[in-house]
């Protein structure tokens, strides 16, 4: 529920995506960087949230640019800003109140559902477009996290 507030920024994305127009990967990352900027906002409690935001800001943008990449990690991630992941980790659950791993698995979530909803591309392909190499894991891990299979879910969404 708390990700419907940003389906318009998905959607939009998802679209320059398909369209792929002249600079569809700048507007891409326009648009991923005002998300973000959007929901560190809303999720802000304190000067201390916003002091450690800043402090794995880099870590977040890294997730978002490498969650499809098999070789992503929270060891990469917590580099990213310079940190050991032990203190990423805890860092991060402080600002957004998940751990990594499973705000990872909501931006996999909310594309894969996505990309079955709006495009026709088979489930092995959209396992790989969010990061999941094995059809059959992503199609367990889908059900896992939505209560549906790939498919179930996009026969019940069209």
């Amino acid at each position: 529920k708390k990700w419907e507030s940003y389906e318009s920024y998905f959607f939009n994305m998802l679209e320059k995506y398909i369209i792929a127009d002249f600079g569809y990967k700048t507007e891409l990352k326009a648009i991923l960087y005002t998300l973000i900027n959007k929901i560190i906002k809303e999720r802000m409690l304190s000067g201390e949230s916003e002091r450690n935001y800043r402090k794995i800001k880099n870590s977040i943008l890294y997730i978002h640019e490498n969650y499809t990449d098999v070789e992503m990690s929270i060891a990469k991630a917590a580099a990213a800003s310079g940190l050991s992941e032990v203190h990423f980790r805890r860092l991060f659950k402080e600002v957004f109140k998940t751990s990594p791993l499973s705000y990872i698995t909501q931006i996999r979530i909310k594309k894969a559902k996505e990309l079955l909803v709006h495009t026709e591309y088979q489930v092995g392909e959209i396992s790989g477009m969010v990061g999941i190499f094995d059809e059959v894991y992503f199609s367990k891990f889908f059900k896992k996290h939505t209560g549906k299979t790939p498919n179930e879910y996009r026969k019940e969404e069209i």
